[in-house]
């Protein structure tokens, strides 16, 4: 199998061919290899490969059949592999047993062949770390891939595989998947597990599942991924039959509300507003019930409120590693934003983590009430198309927050550098929020590209359990745009 044909195929394309035996699983393999040894180099999307290694037999029987695909460096553990998120501090941990959802790939027949590149600790919406580099686009080699999922999504673009593992708690699915021209469904809170050591990731705000060129690839491996795990923190609505049948009854007549406006930023480039405008076109020629709308939020306590989260999460991940490494996190391990958080996670109070959790709990009310008016909500995924790589820069007063952080009280001016980081951080993806506070599922499509050849995603929201009405959309608009058909230039 040359690369031109490989690079066309999706997860089910390769399985049939697999089960047919037109193809070998060695064939698969050393065909991604082949991909990844050319094209890793100049991307920087696979941070550890184990394509030489020896691996089981898979089963013809199971659902993927040895279709090649690659799991982020974070958060899951596949024994005997390197797990660092990309940090110093973790740089030589190799992982003794494999998370849930590790062996439940193993279970539906993918052939996991690497580990995918990430930012430190997974904080940034793109993928560059001091430990593991830059991560680039395909579509554009001068700008980022997304992240936290930038190289599952950079490598799937590229053709090594036809998608990979990708996890979301603030839009890491999402805005890769917009970045890269891919399909990026963040599940359900709960429909997919975390354990069997974590019952929870950032307060609930993180799910897990995949970045895919097809509805169809998204929707087998949600089938064979989801259900409940023991001591999990939530439970997921029940799913109505596997997702692979439910898309091909398309529905019709749904309740669409669109908007082109900024969820928690301040502006919204014309790119992405004439996507949504031209996705809320697409659906209301497929039969929907299309009109405009406006979610009405707090946008300076939501902000805030994502920060105090996520700096507190990040403070326990590093005293949990800590535990782990024996090994005393210090500034020396840590890129400067990561360290940051960690100090500010720390000298937040218990008050102020409950206020934000309840900040969160007023996100599912407004959205359950948009729900009760409509079936599906309608944003662009990001508010400006891909930016270009190498921007990561602190400002004047995150610097001075971090050089005096050993120095109390710096509390203040810790949170004034957060509430100014929160503000520049939500002007590129201020949409995908949101349904991680609410936990209801949310779906990023690649319906359109802009003039630079930038693909620019659309988000579709639903309310809880309702993945199975997004992916039935996505499957509707997947036929109209036809955008697995759309390759970039790399090339062997």
């Amino acid at each position: 199998m040359n690369f031109s044909e490989y690079r066309k195929l999706d997860l089910l394309d390769i399985a049939k061919l697999l089960k047919s035996k037109e193809l070998s699983a060695h064939e698969v393999c050393e065909t991604a290899k082949q991909a990844c040894d050319r094209i890793n180099p100049i991307i920087n999307a696979v941070s550890f490969s184990f394509f030489d290694e020896p691996r089981p037999e898979i089963p013809l029987s199971s659902p993927f059949a040895g279709a090649p695909f690659l799991i982020k460096n974070l958060g899951l553990h596949m024994k005997g592999r390197p797990l660092t998120y990309s940090s110093r501090f973790c740089a030589d941990f190799v992982s003794d047993h494999d998370s849930t959802l590790i062996s439940r790939f193993n279970d539906s027949g993918l052939n996991l062949l690497g580990r995918t590149n990430v930012p430190e600790f997974g904080i940034y919406g793109v993928t560059e770390s001091d430990f593991a580099g830059v991560c680039r686009n395909p579509w554009s080699l001068q700008h980022t891939p997304g992240g936290s999922s930038g190289g599952s999504a950079a490598a799937v673009a590229a053709g090594i595989v036809p998608a990979a593992q990708a996890d979301d708690g603030g839009g890491s699915i999402r805005i890769p998947a917009s970045c890269c021209g891919l399909v990026g469904l963040k599940p359900t809170r709960a429909r997919t597990p975390l354990g069997p050591h974590k019952f929870e990731s950032w307060a609930g705000l993180v799910s897990n599942l995949a970045v895919t060129k097809t509805i169809r690839d998204t929707a087998m491996l949600l089938d064979v991924t989801e259900g409940p795990e023991l001591g999990f923190a939530y439970f997921a609505p029940p799913s109505r039959g596997p997702y692979v049948e439910t898309i091909k009854k398309p529905v019709t007549e749904l309740r669409i509300g669109y908007s082109t406006a900024s969820v928690l930023g301040q502006t919204m480039g014309e790119d992405c507003q004439e996507a949504v405008k031209e996705t809320a076109s697409a659906l209301a020629s497929l039969g929907h019930h299309v009109e405009e709308f406006d979610l009405e939020l707090n946008k300076e306590d939501l902000r805030l409120t994502y920060f105090i989260i996520v700096a507190v999460s990040i403070a326990n991940e590093l005293l949990h590693w800590s535990k782990i490494l024996n090994r005393k996190p210090t500034e020396k391990y840590f890129e400067k934003s990561t360290w940051f958080l960690f100090c500010l996670g720390q000298s937040i109070t218990a008050l102020e983590y409950q206020w934000a959790i309840e900040q969160t709990r007023k996100v599912s009310r407004v959205l359950d009430e948009a729900f009760e008016k409509y079936d599906i909500l309608l944003h662009s995924t990001l508010a400006h198309p891909p930016s270009p790589v190498n921007q990561l820069k602190l400002s004047p007063l995150e610097e001075l927050g971090i050089k005096f952080m050993g120095y109390l009280p710096m509390k203040k001016v810790m949170l004034n550098a957060v509430s100014k980081m929160a503000a520049e951080a939500f002007e590129r993806s201020p949409n995908t929020q949101i349904y991680n506070f609410s936990g209801m599922p949310a779906i990023s499509l690649p319906t359109f590209v802009n003039k630079d050849g930038l693909p620019i995603g659309v988000q579709l929201g639903a309310a809880m359990g309702q993945e199975g009405l997004l992916l039935n959309v996505g499957q509707q608009l997947e036929n109209k745009y036809q955008w697995q058909n759309r390759l970039n230039t790399i090339e062997l």
